[in-house]
């Protein structure tokens, strides 16, 4: 009897929560409130009554469902690749435009990671229409309370199920991983030149960051820039 109300509980939940998903999804034409409001609606039949939170896992869970709702209903995997379809002329330059997205996207991940960088959300990434390559836009590093970079980021770059189908196995296994490897050479090949570039990079970056909190580690803005400079340095020595 135990099990069957389980059962049944956990099938009236799901009714519930599809309906909610379909409730939100269709209300809203923004993607991202979409997602909010899916979010929301989800974490709101999972709140515990008598405490009034939600548990980690439920609101994993419902950013889980949320995700996948809409990457059915409104982002399909070929927008990119249809776009890019459309966009060239002929089958040359498609390949072409292919190819430099993969390069420039593969150099501009590998730096954003070192440099802690954050927020990669679309609108912050360009592509040109005529060359294929990639802009990014708002490049600040994360920085720390205590002076260093560091990022809360999910993943250390974006490679997302419409940029997969654009490349294809072979762009993303060949271009894109070449890309990166070239560009960590290069980084360990000028290094001295890369850590005092990245010096005044970063020192600039810490004397406009906030001051630490009260009770953190403090630690001077030079050092900070020589340390960040150092370990960004030697990460892409070795």
């Amino acid at each position: 009897r135990a099990r069957s109300a389980n059962a049944n509980a956990s099938a009236n939940t799901t009714t519930t929560t599809t309906a909610a998903v379909t409730m939100a999804a269709t209300s809203v034409d923004d993607v991202y409130i979409a997602f909010r409001e899916i979010t929301s609606a989800l974490c709101a039949e999972a709140r515990d009554g008598r405490t009034g939170l939600v548990s980690r896992d439920d609101a994993l869970a419902a950013r889980s469902v949320a995700f996948h709702a809409l990457c059915r209903d409104y982002v399909q995997d070929s927008a990119l690749a249809n776009w890019a379809a459309r966009s060239a002329l002929s089958a040359a330059e498609l390949f072409v435009m292919r190819r430099n997205f993969a390069a420039s996207l593969g150099v501009s991940a590998l730096v954003g990671y070192m440099l802690a960088i954050g927020a990669r959300r679309p609108q912050n990434v360009l592509l040109s229409r005529a060359t294929g390559r990639v802009a990014q836009l708002q490049l600040r590093p994360s920085i720390s309370a205590r002076g260093l970079l560091e990022s809360d980021e999910a993943v250390p770059f974006r490679l997302t199920r419409n940029i997969r189908r654009f490349l294809g196995d072979a762009g993303v296994d060949g271009e894109l991983f070449a890309s990166m490897v070239v560009a960590i050479d290069a980084f360990a090949l000028h290094a001295t030149a890369l850590k005092h570039v990245l010096s005044l990079v970063l020192n600039d970056e810490l004397l406009a960051a906030p001051a630490p909190r009260v009770g953190s580690p403090t630690r001077t803005a030079a050092a900070s820039a020589n340390a960040s400079a150092n370990a960004s340095a030697n990460a892409s020595a070795n």
